[in-house]
């Protein structure tokens, strides 16, 4: 009678259970890993939203702020008309990518930026208010020169008003740009 070969037996089980166990642990450990990949990779896809947002915005307020002010400079004297229309065809689009921008800032945002996005905004329409009564006091009036637009009425020529909300506006933008600062270097 022959005898069975336990040590063979054990040699093996114990190498297919290490082999098995090494697998196991080797599986659950790239799981780890590729599960703080994928979470790295998803906060760094969240990170570049929110730098985009804050730049879109900041971006955007700018651009309504500049176009507020070459709107005031047009109320000192006559200018051209093409550089008056330029000006106030980029106001008619600008509100809505304000309010995009903003709304961007609202969804991504931390909550400090999201204040300092509607403070932005409430600057902004404080300010608009201004170029609304210009717009009724018809800025393109039939008694224009042709290519010349005429001078606006002095009450807004020498408005500190639209010039103070416009630096409200533009210390709004800084304080967002400070706030935001910290958290996107």
């Amino acid at each position: 009678m022959s005898a069975f070969p336990w040590d063979v037996l054990i040699t093996g089980a114990s190498t297919l259970g290490a082999s098995v166990g090494a697998v196991w642990l080797k599986s659950y450990y790239d799981n780890k890993a590729q599960g703080r990949l994928a979470d790295q990779a998803a906060e760094a896809a969240r990170s570049d939203r929110r730098r985009e947002a804050y730049a879109g915005l900041v971006k955007t307020a700018r651009l309504v702020l500049r176009a507020f002010r070459d709107v005031i400079a047009f109320t000192t004297d006559e200018f051209e008309d093409t550089a008056i229309r330029s000006t106030l065809t980029a106001l008619e689009t600008l509100p809505e990518d304000l309010n995009q921008t903003v709304a961007m800032v609202e969804l991504l945002g931390s909550d400090a930026a999201r204040s300092g996005a509607k403070d932005i905004l409430d600057k902004a329409r404080a300010s608009q208010a201004v170029f609304v009564m210009i717009g009724r006091m018809g800025l393109y009036s039939k008694r224009a020169q042709p290519g010349k637009m005429p001078v606006l009425p002095t009450v807004l020529s020498d408005s500190d008003q639209a010039t103070a909300q416009c630096d409200e506006l533009s210390t709004a933008i800084d304080r967002f740009v400070e706030t935001v600062r910290p958290s996107i270097t």
